[in-house]
């Protein structure tokens, strides 16, 4: 296509999921369910042209993340906001407890040294 680009589509298996897209760039697409997706990316010039290209990708399987529900965690090191990892104060615990229920609770204890 000739020209300029002046808007974009993408669509996955004939619904859209992308419209007025940058010309270039990224964006995820997190599928749920292992099969076989079209992707069609429309792109229309300022010209009035329309360019199409259409994709088969088939997913075999969906990787699971184990779920934080019913674990607990205790932090050891901390971001400082400026790029360094940062340990916690001796004697310092700081916990996080993720619940069943999707809520999350913690403690904070300074322990005198």
């Amino acid at each position: 296509m000739g020209g300029s680009i002046s808007t974009i589509r993408l669509l996955r298996n004939g619904a859209v999921i992308l419209d007025n897209g940058p010309a270039s760039g990224t964006a995820p697409d997190c599928l749920n369910d292992a099969g076989s997706y079209i992707y069609r990316l429309e792109a229309n010039g300022s010209d009035g042209r329309q360019d199409a290209q259409e994709r088969t990708v088939t997913v075999t399987a969906v990787p699971t993340i184990p779920p934080l529900a019913g674990t607990s965690w205790k932090l050891s090191y901390y971001y400082d906001g400026v790029g360094a990892l940062v340990s916690v104060i001796n004697g310092t615990e700081v916990t996080a407890l993720f619940g069943n229920d999707g809520q999350l609770t913690g403690t904070g204890v300074l322990q005198h040294v």
